[in-house]
């Protein structure tokens, strides 16, 4: 069937309840109307190509007007008299938005303070010190690279980042930040986010001197008086590091 298509006749006809109703259109002819039984009303251009039967999907009605319709067959017909399938072209068309978009996803993903953030949530959380881990990250890392993706850190900027902490004065904070900085960029490698820890080769970048200094039962008694002059939450602090020996941060949380 053949028709001269207006916009008031793609509107009336009366769809089929038993078949789809295809209608070619008189000025372009591989342009059809395609009516299905519910009523849908869509554009499609049938051609050949390579003496095979093709068929190029425009899209419905009224998204797509007989006119878009009419110029995206006139140029599919322009296509096919250079030799090129416009189907074909327009699913490769199409498979280049879909990677351009997964693309897009993976950049997105891959920012720093967004894996930091599900290194938390899936590792660092489930720790002890999960809270001290959390903190680090956060401000020592995520902070300084927030917009940076994973795959651009170097081992230069680990170094720079460690070396100004140090440089603030905080040399056991720089090392506790590279600590978790490991931890985390081997964690990205394990899940296959990461080919390299660009932490990897880097040492340690201050030395401790670890404490032996012991109180003696003398001072003991004298800390445990004076914790009871510091009020009802300073106090309790006080004497819980005392008897346990765990970090005054933990304590106090």
């Amino acid at each position: 069937m053949s028709k001269m298509l207006t916009d008031t006749i793609v509107k009336s006809i009366a769809p089929d309840p038993d078949k789809r109703v295809e209608i070619s259109d008189a000025r372009i002819p591989a342009l059809r109307l395609v009516v299905s039984p519910t009523g849908t009303r869509s554009f499609v251009v049938r051609f050949k190509f390579d003496g095979r039967s093709r068929k190029l999907t425009i899209g419905r009605f009224p998204g797509v007007s007989l006119k878009e319709a009419r110029a995206q067959a006139f140029e599919a017909q322009r296509a096919i008299e250079r030799g090129v399938d416009p189907a074909s072209e327009k699913i490769a068309a199409k498979q280049a938005r879909i990677e351009a978009v997964k693309e897009a996803k993976r950049e997105t993903e891959n920012l720093v303070e967004r894996q930091i953030e599900r290194f938390i949530s899936m590792h660092a959380s489930r720790r002890k010190s999960g809270k001290e881990i959390s903190r680090i990250l956060r401000k020592e890392v995520s902070h300084k690279w927030k917009g940076y993706r994973l795959e651009d850190i170097r081992r230069r900027d680990v170094v720079h980042l460690l070396d100004a902490i140090v440089e603030r004065g905080a040399p056991t904070a720089a090392n506790r930040t590279f600590a978790h900085m490991r931890r985390f960029f081997n964690w990205a490698v394990e899940r296959e986010v990461l080919d390299v820890s660009p932490c990897t080769g880097v040492k340690p970048p201050a030395g401790e001197v670890k404490r032996d200094r012991v109180l003696s039962a003398d001072e003991i008694k004298l800390i445990v008086d004076a914790s009871f002059t510091l009020g009802e939450v300073w106090g309790p602090l006080v004497r819980i590091l005392l008897l346990t020996g765990v970090r005054r941060d933990e304590a106090a949380s």
